[in-house]
């Protein structure tokens, strides 16, 4: 079950960072939400955002320089 809530999250921070680098027109954007924030849009915890940012990270999806995403 937790795989599954997860999988959610994951689903919803990419369409989150996929529409935020569209509407920016070019793959670098600033997050301008607090992730606290950003985890309560994306009905979640700050500590797993912070774990799906990671996970995005490590697996090449994005980058993050401070408040600027590289997608």
């Amino acid at each position: 079950m937790s795989e599954a809530v997860s999988k959610e999250v994951s689903e919803r921070l990419a369409a989150f960072v996929l529409k935020s680098a569209a509407t920016a027109g070019r793959d670098t954007f600033l997050l301008t939400l607090t992730k606290k924030d950003l985890a309560s849009l994306l009905n979640t915890t700050g500590e797993t955002l912070s774990r799906r940012l990671s996970a995005f990270q490590k697996e090449g999806y994005i980058e993050m320089t401070g408040n600027q995403i590289f997608s």
